[in-house]
C-alpha cells in the first residue's frame, strides 16, 4: 500500500506520537486526517522545499537542490504556531542518505540549525564565521607549521567544504572535546581546565597552541545547553583579549583568570606515546576481514590493488601476506627509530573514552621512497597490540597531531593529498558523547543564504578574506606557468594519482580526477607530456595536467614501445590554461611570461600580456608579500569606518510560497536604555530556544528573554501581550537586549 501525506515524506516513529509533538507547536486541534491530507496535496503540487550546502560552505534552499543533493526537507502542515509561522513537517537526510525522523519547526528555526557550523562542542552561526575563525586563530600562530594539506581535487563525497585550515580545525576540535569529558572528573589531568565566569554565561580555556608572540593562546565562548552531567556547547569562540577583559566585561572572577587556565593533557607517561616493537600484533580473521575487505569496499587500499581483487586478479591471501609484510618492514624500521611509528589520539564516543593509539605506516608494494598506501592502527591492550582499522594519510595526520605534530617523514601534510571520502577518521563515530544543539539563532540574522558577522563582542578578532576563484601561486624562480614539459618515471602516488619527475628532480603530480577511469599500470615507467599549471603549495611538488591527442589519449614518447596508451596522431591545438593553486592566506598570481618549450616539445599557447597587478607583484621590496600588502589594506579600510557604521547587508533571497523567509534585521535602539531600566516589553512572539521577544519604546528597540527566565508557560505571555521586564545587558550575540520578567513598576 503507498504511503500517503506524512507517511510517506519520512520516518514517523511508532504509533501516532508525531502528532502529540505537532500538538505542542500548534495553536488548533491536530486532526490527523486533514493532516495527511494537506501534507499529501502540497507534496504532489511540488511545494517540498529541500535545502543543501554550496559549494562555498554556506547554505541554500529552493529549486537548485533536488531530493538526491538535498540534505533537508520541508514541507507545511497547514497549521500554525504561538507566533503565527507557518508550522513545517522537516526531515534530515542521514549517514544512510535516507531521510531521518520527522519533526515540527518553523523555517526561521530550521535555516538557522541548518546554517550552522560545527567542530564536536564548538558551534558557529555558519560556515563563513567558522572559517573566518580558523583563519584568524592560523593568523595568529607561532609560524613553522602547515596547518592544511596539499589540496586535491574537490570531493564531492563531502556533504559540506571543511574551514581552510581542516588540521587546525580538527586540532581544536578534538582539543577542545577532551577538555568538556574531562573537566568535571576530579581523578583527571584535566580537572577544571575550562573557567566559568561567576554568572556561567561565558567559558575560557587554553587552546595548547602558541601566538606569534610566543604566548598561551586562549579562547573565550559562550555557554549554551549545559546538560547536568557537566555537557554543554561552546558558542560563538574567539581569541581572549586579556585578562582586564575577562573580568570587567564578560564577569569572570580576577583569582581564577589570574594564571589562566593549563592545556589539555592527553597522557601522563612518556610511555605511553612510545611503539615497542617486541610487543606482539594479534591479527584474527575478523580483523583481517574488517581491515581488507572492507577497507577495499570504503576506498582505503590503492586503486590498482582494488581493481585486482574486483577483477579477481589477485586473492585475499595474498593481499593478507602483503599486509603482514608491510607490517614486519614498518616493526624492523621502528627497532631502529622509535619515532617511526606514531601515536595518535582516538576520541571518545558514547560507547567507550578516548584512548592512545598508533600509526604505522604501510607500504604493501615496498616503495620506501614514496608515501605509504596507508596507516594500520594499532590498540594496545593486555600485553598486545590489536590491530582496529587502518586510515588514509589525511585522516591519520588529523589524529596524530592533537598529541604532536609528527616528524616529517612519512606523515607530511605538505605531501598529503586530501581528497578522501568523507567520515571519521576511524570505523567507529568519534562524534563527542551529546546531541550537538544548534547555535541560538539571532535576532538580527539577515535572510538565507548568507548574513553579515554581527560586530560587538561576537565578532572574530580578524579574519582573512577569501581569494579570487582565478587567483593562483605565483611561480618561483624562473619557472612560468603553463610550463610544458615530459614527464618521466611515472610512479602511483596517493590516492591513485600520477607522480613524475620533470627539469631535473622536480615533482609533478596528476590528480585522479585528471586521469579518469583509466588502467594506470602500463603508465608505469613511461613518460607524459603535460602541463606544469601550478605549484603546490605546501611542498615541492607541481600540479600537472596531461597533453591528450585529438582522441583524447595521452601523449606519450613513443620511444616506450610497450605502452597500452594511444600515441598522439599529431601536435594538439591548445594547451590547457593554468589552475588555481590551493589558497594559502594570500592574493598572488601566476606570472605569465611565455614557457620556453623543449625541441621535442609541442609549443604552448603564449602567455598573456602581464598585467598592471602582476607587474605590482612581481616587484614587490624583498621580504614583503602580497598578504601584508592585503593585511593593511584592510586594516585601514576598517580604521576608516567608525563603531556606529552598519556592513551592507546581502539582500535577501526570495522565499518559496510554502515557507516564508526568516524576519528581516532588527534596528538596534534609538535611544540609549540603561541596563536594569525596566520597560514593557509588547509584540510578544516566540524566540529562539524557547524564549519569547518584544519591542519596546518607540518600537526599534527589542529585548529577549531566555527559556530558563520565564516564571509561566509561554502561552501566558503570548496571551498577555504585553509585560514590565528588567534589562539585564546587551545581547551578546547580535542587537538588542537580554530581559528578565520584572513587576509592574
Amino acid at each position: 500500500m503507498e504511503k500517503i501525506g506524512l507517511y510517506g515524506f519520512g520516518y514517523l516513529g511508532k504509533g501516532r506520537a508525531y502528532l502529540e509533538k505537532l500538538q505542542q507547536h500548534a495553536t488548533e486541534a491536530v486532526d490527523e486526517q486533514a493532516l495527511n491530507q494537506y501534507v499529501q496535496q502540497q507534496i504532489e503540487r511540488g511545494e517540498v522545499v529541500y535545502y543543501g550546502y554550496q559549494a562555498n560552505g554556506s547554505l541554500a534552499y529552493g529549486p537548485d537542490f533536488s531530493p538526491a543533493k538535498a540534505q533537508a526537507k520541508a514541507v507545511a502542515t497547514g497549521y500554525i504556531d504561538h507566533s503565527g509561522d507557518k508550522l513545517l513537517a522537516c526531515t534530515r537526510r542521514g549517514p544512510s542518505g535516507s531521510w531521518g525522523e520527522v519533526f515540527f519547526t518553523d523555517h526561521t528555526f530550521l535555516f538557522n540549525t541548518m546554517r550552522a557550523y560545527r567542530m564536536g562542542f564548538l558551534s558557529f552561526r555558519s560556515y563563513e564565521e567558522a572559517d573566518a575563525f580558523i583563519c584568524a586563530i592560523h593568523q595568529n600562530l607561532l609560524p613553522g607549521e602547515k596547518w592544511q594539506f596539499a589540496k586535491g581535487e574537490q570531493n564531492p563525497a563531502l556533504v559540506r567544504p571543511k574551514t581552510r585550515y581542516e588540521i587546525l580545525e580538527s586540532y581544536l576540535q578534538m582539543t577542545f572535546s577532551k577538555l568538556v569529558l574531562e573537566y568535571q572528573d576530579p581523578q583527571s589531568p584535566n580537572y577544571q581546565k575550562i573557567i566559568f565566569s561567576k554568572d556561567g554565561k561565558y567559558c575560557y580555556f587554553n587552546t595548547g597552541l602558541l601566538t606569534n608572540f610566543a604566548e598561551d593562546l586562549y579562547l573565550i565562548g559562550e555557554v549554551y545547553g549545559k546538560k547536568p552531567n557537566g555537557l554543554f556547547i561552546c558558542n560563538d569562540p574567539r581569541m581572549a583579549d586579556g585578562q582586564r577583559s575577562l573580568v570587567t566585561r564578560y564577569g569572570f572572577a580576577k583569582e581564577a583568570v589570574q594564571n589562566g587556565p593549563g592545556v589539555a593533557t592527553f597522557f601522563t607517561r612518556i610511555q605511553d606515546i612510545i611503539y615497542d616493537p617486541s610487543v606482539p600484533i594479534d591479527f584474527t580473521a575478523a580483523k583481517l576481514q574488517h581491515i581488507i575487505v572492507d577497507g577495499i569496499e570504503r576506498g582505503r587500499f590503492p586503486r590498482h590493488y582494488t581493481q585486482q581483487y574486483q577483477n579477481g586478479q589477485i586473492a585475499l591471501w595474498d593481499l593478507s601476506q602483503k599486509l603482514k609484510a608491510g607490517i614486519e618492514n614498518a616493526r624492523l624500521i621502528a627497532t631502529r627509530n622509535y619515532k617511526y611509528v606514531v601515536p595518535q589520539y582516538r576520541a571518545a564516543t558514547r560507547q567507550r573514552p578516548g584512548a592512545i593509539q598508533f600509526l604505522m605506516p604501510i607500504y604493501l608494494d615496498r616503495m620506501f621512497d614514496k608515501q605509504p598506501d596507508f596507516a594500520l592502527v594499532l590498540s594496545y591492550h593486555d600485553g598486545y597490540y590489536v590491530p582496529e582499522t587502518i586510515l588514509l594519510l589525511a585522516w591519520a595526520y588529523q589524529n596524530a597531531r592533537i598529541l604532536c605534530k609528527p616528524d616529517d617523514s612519512w606523515l607530511n601534510p605538505s605531501e598529503i593529498i586530501d581528497d578522501a571520502p568523507e567520515g571519521a577518521p576511524s570505523d567507529e563515530s568519534t562524534a563527542a558523547p551529546v546531541t550537538h544543539h544548534p547555535a541560538p539563532a539571532v535576532s538580527t540574522a539577515s535572510a538565507p543564504p548568507q548574513s553579515p558577522a554581527t560586530a560587538g563582542p561576537s565578532a572574530v578578532a580578524s579574519v582573512v578574506s577569501r581569494p579570487a576563484a582565478g587567483d593562483s601561486t605565483l611561480a618561483e624562480g624562473d619557472l612560468a606557468f603553463p610550463h610544458r614539459v615530459w614527464l618521466r618515471q611515472l610512479t602511483i602516488g596517493n590516492n591513485a594519482s600520477l607522480r613524475g619527475l620533470f627539469d631535473g628532480d622536480k615533482v609533478g603530480t596528476i590528480s585522479r580526477k585528471k586521469t579518469g577511469d583509466c588502467d594506470l599500470e602500463p603508465l608505469l615507467g613511461q613518460q607524459m607530456l603535460v602541463d606544469i599549471v601550478a605549484r603546490n603549495p605546501l611542498g615541492g611538488t607541481y600540479q600537472a595536467t596531461p597533453v591528450r591527442d585529438g582522441s583524447n589519449a595521452f601523449t606519450l614518447r613513443p620511444e616506450h614501445p610497450n605502452c597500452a596508451v594511444k600515441q598522439p596522431a599529431g601536435t594538439p591545438a591548445h594547451t590547457p590554461q593554468a589552475q588555481a593553486a590551493p589558497h594559502q592566506g594570500s592574493h598572488t598570481t601566476t606570472s605569465t611570461a611565455p614557457a620556453t618549450a623543449a625541441p621535442d616539445l609541442p609549443a604552448a599557447v603564449p602567455a598573456a600580456a602581464t598585467s598592471p597587478l602582476e607587474q605590482l607583484v612581481q616587484n614587490l621590496p624583498q621580504g614583503i608579500t602580497v598578504q601584508d600588502l592585503f593585511s593593511q589594506l584592510v586594516q585601514g579600510m576598517q580604521a576608516s569606518i567608525t563603531p556606529t557604521s552598519n556592513p551592507a547587508e546581502t539582500a535577501p533571497a526570495a522565499a518559496p510560497a510554502p515557507i516564508p523567509a526568516p524576519p528581516p534585521p532588527t534596528a538596534g535602539p534609538t535611544s540609549s536604555p540603561s541596563i536594569g531600566d525596566i520597560v514593557v516589553l509588547r509584540d510578544i512572539k516566540k524566540g529562539n530556544n524557547g524564549g519569547i521577544r518584544g519591542v519596546f519604546g518607540d518600537g526599534s528597540a527589542t529585548a529577549t528573554i531566555s527559556r530558563s527566565l520565564l516564571t509561566h508557560p509561554k502561552a501566558y505571555y503570548y496571551e498577555k501581550q504585553q509585560l514590565p521586564v528588567r534589562l539585564l545587558g546587551v545581547n551578546p550575540l547580535g542587537g538588542g537586549f537580554r530581559a528578565e520578567p520584572a513587576e509592574q513598576p
